[in-house]
């Protein structure tokens, strides 16, 4: 996770949140935040450092280090930055997803593990094999081309 942290801050402080990978989008905060309404695209978004809260509605899904969130479908949300400072800044990445692609995994997931949790917002802890291809698709913004 250090390793990932470090790719985000030396392109956040390069570029911003813009990356040239379409649909890469990075976030990067030394406060907490006022509360912002934004349109969450269907996407996958991983915390490395810090933590969020996201209400859609009256329901509320709080993620922090090392967790996810899937929203799997473009949404009207609130959401607030709760963690973050100087010395330990919130850090988070969001990757949009082909709709198409979260029904095919709906309908996997519902044969391997019909207790599977389904929602419009999914938060979970990102699990550890994830790690080495996140930091590959980050190594890709040194090379976009």
């Amino acid at each position: 996770m250090d390793h990932l942290r470090g790719l985000l801050a030396r392109h956040w402080h390069a570029k911003g949140r813009e990356t040239q990978i379409d649909g890469l989008f990075l976030s990067h905060a030394e406060q907490p935040s006022d509360i912002m309404r934004s349109i969450y695209r269907t996407s996958f978004c991983v915390v490395l450092q810090g933590s969020k809260i996201s209400l859609l509605g009256e329901q509320a899904w709080r993620y922090t280090q090392g967790q996810y969130l899937i929203a799997s479908m473009d949404l009207p949300v609130t959401a607030q930055i709760v963690e973050a400072s100087p010395d330990r800044p919130y850090m988070a990445f969001s990757l949009t997803i082909d709709p198409a692609m979260i029904a095919e995994l709906v309908v996997e997931l519902e044969d391997a593990s019909p207790a599977a949790e389904r929602g419009p917002l999914v938060v979970g802890a990102l699990d550890p094999s994830l790690l080495d291809p996140l930091i590959r698709l980050f190594a890709l913004l040194d090379t976009p081309r």
